[in-house]
């Protein structure tokens, strides 16, 4: 989870579908965004979307883990040998991963 409170905030009122921005977070309900790319976003199936958008790096990859921890499943993105990969399967930064969300944010 991210040491900062204040982008775990934001990203519970993502989770809760409501607006809210601080310095380098910020969502509109639908989409999360991460200084200005859109990381997470609510999918029309009730499935969310979620993406390095490119950026490989930790901060990112601790708020995607973060929005899984949330909704029930775990922190499945990780780095190794400069590699990415969302649990064992290998992924680009550009790539997009679909999660369910298991359970309501807590």
């Amino acid at each position: 989870m991210p040491r900062n409170a204040a982008s775990t905030s934001i990203i519970r009122a993502f989770l809760e579908r409501r607006p809210a921005r601080n310095r380098n977070d910020s969502t509109d309900g639908q989409t999360l965004f991460f200084h200005g790319s859109p990381i997470a976003a609510h999918a029309p199936d009730g499935q969310l979307i979620l993406s390095y958008c490119g950026h490989n790096t930790p901060s990112t990859r601790l708020r995607l883990n973060t929005i899984c921890h949330l909704t029930g499943n775990g922190q499945p993105f990780h780095a190794k040998a400069f590699g990415l990969y969302f649990n064992s399967a290998s992924i680009s930064s550009d790539a997009t991963t679909t999660i369910q969300i298991l359970r309501a944010a807590s």
